[in-house]
């Protein structure tokens, strides 16, 4: 009956011209197809309205895609001029060596001792990278080093007039703390002067 009534409609398929009967339902839609199907094809406006819109949208981000990669390249640029990671890395690297700050030296710090003298050991290394440290600008006549109970810190006394004209404590020319030290017998006032120039050099060394 249904074959009758396609036949009567001009519906029925002939198989010798297009093919086997379910080839209709694959994926794949000609333009003929599309034709003969016009007046049952049902279209969302707002579907289509959204492909419109994202086409050209897409069409302006391809004009601006050559504008980006220029911004890109240039912020890269900059990026490593001011920060260059390689001689940043070399920097760290010798300071590690320099500090012994390695995992396997670290792991060999264990005990109390060892950890005091870590301690003195970086103090010292530290005062050979200040160029300010008193092991380049002060006389051996004047230098000593002590141990602060009150803070229990290690602390550089140098009442030098050398490291006064520099602006790091020490006792000026002529003075009696000077005279002192030159003579190897240093005053209060020269341990005073010391302490500061000592409390001054090692606010520079935590501010580095």
């Amino acid at each position: 009956v249904l074959k009758n009534k396609l036949e009567e409609n001009g519906q029925h398929h002939d198989p010798s011209k297009h093919g086997h009967p379910d080839e209709a339902l694959d994926s794949e839609i000609t333009v003929e197809q599309v034709k003969q199907k016009l007046d049952s094809i049902n279209v969302d406006i707002h579907v289509m309205r959204q492909r419109l819109e994202l086409e050209e949208l897409l069409g302006q981000m391809v004009i601006k895609l050559p504008n980006f990669f220029l911004c890109m390249a240039a912020f890269v640029l900059g990026l490593c001029t001011f920060s260059p990671a390689s001689e940043i890395y070399q920097v760290n690297r010798q300071l590690i060596q320099f500090f012994e700050l390695s995992t396997e030296e670290l792991a060999q710090v264990k005990t109390t001792d060892d950890i005091y003298d870590f301690l003195i050991q970086f103090s010292l290394r530290n005062e050979k990278l200040m160029a300010s440290s008193a092991d380049y600008w002060c006389e051996s006549r004047y230098i000593s080093k002590e141990w602060d109970h009150h803070l229990d810190v290690p602390l550089t006394s140098c009442p030098s007039p050398r490291m006064y004209s520099l602006g790091f404590g020490g006792t000026a020319w002529g003075t009696s703390a000077a005279a002192s030290g030159a003579s190897g017998e240093p005053s209060e006032s020269a341990n005073g002067s010391a302490v500061e120039a000592s409390a001054a050099a090692s606010g520079e060394s935590h501010g580095r």
